[in-house]
């Protein structure tokens, strides 16, 4: 009967485990953008133990082959203030978020944080909140090639990220995952554009061919 009950103990406690190990769980978006164009990273926050966040401090970085091109965050000045978006996690109580592509152009490297306006911050839910948006951009020599190149952005590991609750104390990211940027298509001329120079061509090749007959 003891080791009934000593089985039944040990049972009970490894189905509470995941509940005290459950935490913020971060996720970073995927994007698709065109060859030498521009786009977004949407980086989301959630919990599934009702955790209260006051602060974090994030540092985000891009990786991927360069071969055909390079993917980079846009200038500071590009990046989006996210603090009005109903979606954000600290809207309507913030203390002054930041976005800062560390650099003047094209950078590899990110960072972003803020903090609740009254010091109580926010208890998070299991659905997702918008808690920083990357802007990105492509530059390339040969967009044709670069189609199908893909790029890796990643959320850095403490002390460079960090989240905190209302009392200072710093949560446990149970999920911090990668997100995928995908080179799709090649920036391509609009139709009206295309057929003024298809118009264009065909008068140089009749220039040319009245020439010739003409010699």
């Amino acid at each position: 009967m003891a080791v009934r009950n000593l089985l039944a103990l040990l049972l009970l406690a490894m189905c509470s485990v995941p509940a005290s190990m459950a935490g913020v769980i971060v996720q970073v978006g995927d994007a698709s953008i065109s060859a030498g164009g521009s786009g977004f990273v949407d980086i989301s926050i959630s919990s599934d133990s009702g955790d209260n966040l006051d602060s974090f401090s994030l540092l985000a970085n891009i990786t991927g082959d360069p071969t055909n091109g390079s993917l980079g965050f846009d200038t500071d000045a590009n990046q989006p203030d996210i603090s009005l978006d109903a979606s954000y996690v600290f809207f309507g109580n913030t203390g002054g978020y930041f976005a800062d592509a560390e650099g003047d152009f094209d950078t590899l490297t990110f960072n972003a944080g803020d903090s609740s306006s009254d010091f109580n911050g926010v208890t998070l839910s299991g659905t997702p909140k918008l808690l920083v948006r990357m802007a990105i951009i492509h530059t390339t020599a040969s967009p044709i090639a670069a189609v199908g190149d893909t790029f890796t952005i990643s959320v850095a590991g403490s002390p460079d990220t960090d989240f905190a609750d209302n009392s200072a104390n710093s949560l446990t990211v149970s999920t911090n995952s990668s997100g995928t940027v995908q080179i799709v298509s090649a920036t391509v001329p609009e139709p009206g554009t295309f057929s003024m120079l298809c118009i264009a061509g065909l008068g140089m090749c009749s220039r040319c061919r009245q020439r010739r007959q003409q010699k």
